[in-house]
């Protein structure tokens, strides 16, 4: 008998099923580099605010010592039941609460709005001792601070402008930590990919209140 070979054709896709294959392949790329770095970033958002959490928390302390020596009468917003008990533990940690994945980037942070009434004459007094310590550590930092009264005006800024209407300050002001992204330049114009690839040109805002006698006496 004679064995018989047959011969097999080898399989071969078509020309189109390659087109797409390929198309899907130099699609995903970008799609999976845009969603990893969506992972990092959110990473580098919770640690670039942790880090103010903690430098706004030793500022804080310095406002109210510095405040707390000079003699007046009490102003500022007082304290809640629970914010007390929060505020006079023995510790009190603030964890870090923004989340690319969830939160807006708000717009570029507004200029302050025009105050009426003049600033209480001893913020007056500790504001070039705290925007001194503030300048000099900034060269390590590299993070801007702002001090704040206890209406959220500027202390170091020509005529006390206010800040008190930016939602991250009425928190402070409420006596909370606040944070917030917002974007870097004023030409920030969210377009459609931007729930995606949540822009990376945003900086991280933190507001911390400054708490003497359970009175929110100020915000950093």
């Amino acid at each position: 008998m004679q064995s018989v070979t047959r011969s097999r054709k080898k399989w071969r896709p078509p020309i189109a099923m390659v087109v797409v294959v390929v198309c899907a392949a130099l699609i995903s790329v970008p799609l999976l580099a845009l969603l990893a770095v969506r992972l990092t970033s959110n990473q580098f958002v919770r640690e670039t605010e942790q880090s103010l959490i903690q430098q706004g928390a030793i500022y804080a302390e310095l406002y109210a010592t510095a405040f707390a020596a000079l003699d007046g009468p009490q102003i500022g917003a007082p304290l809640s039941a629970a914010q007390k008990q929060h505020w006079n533990a023995n510790l009190h940690p603030a964890r870090a609460q923004l989340n690319v994945h969830t939160d807006l980037v708000l717009g570029p942070r507004p200029d302050g709005h025009g105050a009426a009434a003049p600033v209480d004459p001893r913020y007056t007094k500790i504001a070039n001792q705290l925007e001194g310590v503030a300048k000099h550590a900034r060269k390590t930092t590299l993070a801007g601070v702002v001090f704040l009264d206890h209406q959220g005006r500027d202390l170091s800024a020509h005529g006390a402008p206010s800040f008190a209407f930016l939602p991250e300050v009425q928190t402070a002001l409420g006596g909370d930590v606040g944070a917030a992204l917002r974007a870097r330049g004023d030409d920030y114009d969210p377009h459609p990919l931007a729930s995606l690839s949540r822009d990376t040109g945003f900086r991280v805002f933190v507001t911390f209140p400054v708490i003497s006698q359970d009175r929110v006496i100020g915000v950093v």
